[in-house]
């Protein structure tokens, strides 16, 4: 049984469709999802109506899916404070039918392949191993440890198992799970590892890599012969088309900060956010800001001075 990887999709379906067009010439025999299919680009709809018409298909939600779910217990018809336009937008664009069907998404799964070997799936290894190491193998801080010591993939993959096989955090967590193969997203980054009998797979983020490299990556894993192989794929799409398209859409119009933000993102495979929050910070202590969220004046002048 050959399985597609696939993470972080975040309303980007350029890159989702490039990459299901890639797994169908690997003659995937099924596909795995692991969360934050929407929230950041202009096809929600598109996405959801996509992965739902997939036959052979597992989905746990993300927190952009947990997002949806509490604003559905809350007034959405407007939102007051800019930083938190995307989810207000997403969520007044969702179809009703979408809106149900991530409702019903579960937070983990697992599957059972063969004797003491299962699929065991969830968007963020906090979900399975608590605060641990492998938050730190996230997009943000693999761009700084690249820019101050290059690695390449594979040393970076021996970096990753290194800093797992001293985490005691990690490891209890990892004790507690069953033999096969340990599947989370959720930190933008792509990488595997293996323990024992466990096999760990983070696929990246299929619609917005942060470990810089723009193509869109996912995640194939083999079961044969009761061994497991895992290949990780990078697939090219046209970005410079993508955003052009995206520029021209409501949620780009209506919440420009971020819509820049995932435009440099795209453009660069680096996280954008984490130093852009940092910066808001900054300008809300120089403005005497205290609120939190931040004021729209904070957020749009914070905004002004970071994308010029």
């Amino acid at each position: 049984m050959k399985y597609a990887v696939i993470s972080d999709i975040h309303g980007n379906f350029d890159a989702l469709k490039a990459v299901l067009k890639d797994a169908e010439s690997e003659k995937v025999d099924h596909y795995i999802f692991l969360g934050d299919l929407i929230g950041d680009f202009h096809q929600p709809n598109e996405v959801l109506d996509t992965i739902k018409n997939i036959p052979n298909c597992s989905v746990v939600r993300g927190n952009k899916e947990d997002y949806i779910k509490e604003l559905a217990k809350e007034d959405s018809s407007t939102c007051t404070k800019e930083q938190f336009f995307p989810i207000y937008w997403n969520y007044n664009e969702l179809l009703p039918k979408n809106r149900e069907y991530i409702d019903q998404l579960p937070e983990k799964i697992s599957i059972d392949i063969a004797d003491n070997q299962f699929i065991s799936m969830t968007h963020a290894s906090i979900n399975f191993m608590g605060y641990s190491k492998a938050d730190d193998l996230d997009g943000w801080k693999f761009t700084k440890l690249m820019k101050t010591t290059p690695l390449t993939h594979q040393e970076y993959l021996e970096y990753a198992h290194l800093l797992l096989a001293n985490d005691e955090i990690f490891q209890d967590g990892l004790a507690m799970l069953p033999d096969g193969v340990i599947l989370f997203g959720h930190r933008h980054s792509q990488w595997h590892t293996r323990f024992e009998n466990k096999t760990i797979v983070n696929p990246g983020a299929c619609g917005m890599s942060n470990d810089m490299d723009t193509c869109a990556p996912y995640t194939i894993i083999n079961f044969n012969n009761y061994e497991w192989t895992v290949k990780e794929k990078r697939i090219f799409y046209d970005t410079e088309d993508m955003i052009q398209k995206y520029k021209k859409s409501s949620f780009y119009t209506t919440s420009k900060v971020w819509g820049e933000l995932n435009v440099m993102a795209l453009r660069s495979g680096e996280n954008q956010t984490l130093p852009f929050l940092g910066f808001l910070n900054e300008v809300a202590i120089e403005l005497g800001d205290a609120s939190k969220p931040v004021s729209n004046k904070t957020w749009l002048e914070a905004g002004k001075r970071w994308l010029k």
